[in-house]
């Protein structure tokens, strides 16, 4: 619907129509993962429902999860070491497989996504080219890792 950026100390301000509203936040460049994806779903973190009505409200209290990491790397050609272009990137939750998100590598192989903090498994997967072998990765802290991950031609 709308979004806005918190100042230094957390404070905010949004203009909103009347209606009721599921207040989010993350900072995924300090390790916060974006709380819509199922992959980052966290008991934690706290995202309180608003109703606005013609008054305005303050006071709204939100409360990201716990601080995961950054994400980062290139999928390559095991046999060049060129990129490869929108290969699709898998991660997903290591104890629960079915909360997943895809990111595509871009044009130098590059791709980055925000994780929560708990083992993922990354795995890549590109046309023409064997299913890349699933690495575990646990960050928290706001950690930035990167993983190199190489395809083999088929």
């Amino acid at each position: 619907m709308g979004c806005t950026e918190a100042d230094e100390h957390g404070a905010f301000t949004m203009r909103l129509r009347p209606g009721e509203y599921i207040m989010r936040a993350k900072d995924e460049a300090e390790g916060y993962p974006d709380p819509n994806f199922l992959l980052s779903t966290d008991p934690s973190a706290k995202f309180p429902r608003v109703v606005i009505g013609q008054s305005d409200v303050s006071g709204v209290r939100v409360v990201l999860g716990a601080r995961g990491g950054v994400l980062e790397g290139r999928v390559r050609d095991k046999a060049t070491g060129l990129p490869i272009v929108g290969a699709k990137v898998t991660i997903s939750d290591a104890r629960a497989p079915a909360a997943y998100v895809e990111v595509f590598s871009n044009k130098d192989g590059a791709f980055q996504f925000t994780v929560p903090a708990r083992p993922v498994i990354v795995s890549a997967a590109a046309t023409s080219y064997e299913k890349g072998r699933p690495e575990e990765v646990a960050l928290s802290g706001g950690r930035h890792v990167s993983i190199e991950i190489n395809l083999g031609a088929r």
